[in-house]
Order: structure tokens, then sequence, then C-alpha cells
């Protein structure tokens, strides 16, 4: 299954059909998904940052001009395009700045926060202790794990 019928098929919730396009990604389909990761319908995007987070986590993501990608975090996106690239951040650092990262570290949705932090480490390890060390306090256990699982890595 091809990006474009993998994503208009995609009903918001079942994955199948977007690991299976994942699966069989060629370098010609790089421009097709970004433009799904960078659309304005917030399932067409959703449906392309998944497919772009799974290409990242196997190192195939050929062709694709990842900084445009993580681009789409200044807009803000939908909470869950927002998640796929923040997750994606650990496997392609250099595509990222840290000022595309910095909103979502005081998001209001604890899960974002704890990706934004992962990813800052990734980006700014330097500016991520003091955030680190803080999370270790935050009120939402997730939020304290990451931040002892991060810590240990600044170590």
């Amino acid at each position: 299954m091809r990006i474009l019928a993998a994503v208009q098929a995609f009903d918001g919730v079942t994955t199948d059909g977007l690991g299976l396009a994942a699966q069989r990604y060629q370098s010609d389909d790089a421009e097709d998904l970004l433009r799904m990761c960078r659309s304005d319908v917030a399932r067409e995007a959703v449906a392309g940052t998944w497919i772009l987070k799974a290409l990242l986590e196997t190192g195939r993501a050929d062709g694709i001009r990842l900084e445009q990608a993580f681009d789409v975090l200044r807009s803000p996106p939908d909470w869950t395009v927002a998640l796929h690239l923040l997750q994606s951040v650990r496997f392609a650092r250099d595509a990222v700045a840290q000022a595309l990262i910095d909103p979502y570290l005081d998001h209001e949705r604890t899960l974002l926060r704890v990706w934004a932090l992962d990813a800052l480490v990734r980006v700014a390890p330097d500016a991520a202790r003091a955030r680190v060390d803080a999370a270790l306090h935050d009120t939402a256990a997730s939020m304290r794990a990451r931040a002892r699982a991060l810590s240990a890595e600044l170590a």
C-alpha cells in the first residue's frame, strides 16, 4: 500500500495499513509523506507522522526532508502529530531546533511534556539539565519516571 492510499484509508485508530505503508516505503514516496505530515487535515497529519516515526525508528527515512517535517511543530499541530514528532527526535536530533521543542515543555498534556523533555535532552543536553532536575519533582508520575531515566543518561 502506497503512502497516499494508506493515509486516505486511515480511520484514526487502526494503524495496520500505516504499518504496511511504512514497510513498503521507497524514497520516491518522500514528497507524498512530507505533504501528509504537513497537512492541515488532522487525520492525514496524524497518519503521516505515524509513518514517519515508524520509518525513523527503523532507519528508513531516505529522501525525507526531516527539517520540513519537524517544522510542523511551529503550528502548533494536532496534539497527536506533535507527540509523534517529539517521539521521533531521538532518531533525528540534527533535524530539530531547540526552539521547536521549547513550547511543548509546558504543554497542558503531560504526555507532550514528557516527550518534549526527552527531545530537549537529545537536542540540547546542557540546556536540559535544569529541566530534568525540576521534572524529578513533577506531580505527574510519568514525568518523574522519564526524568529519572533522562537524569541517568545525562550523568
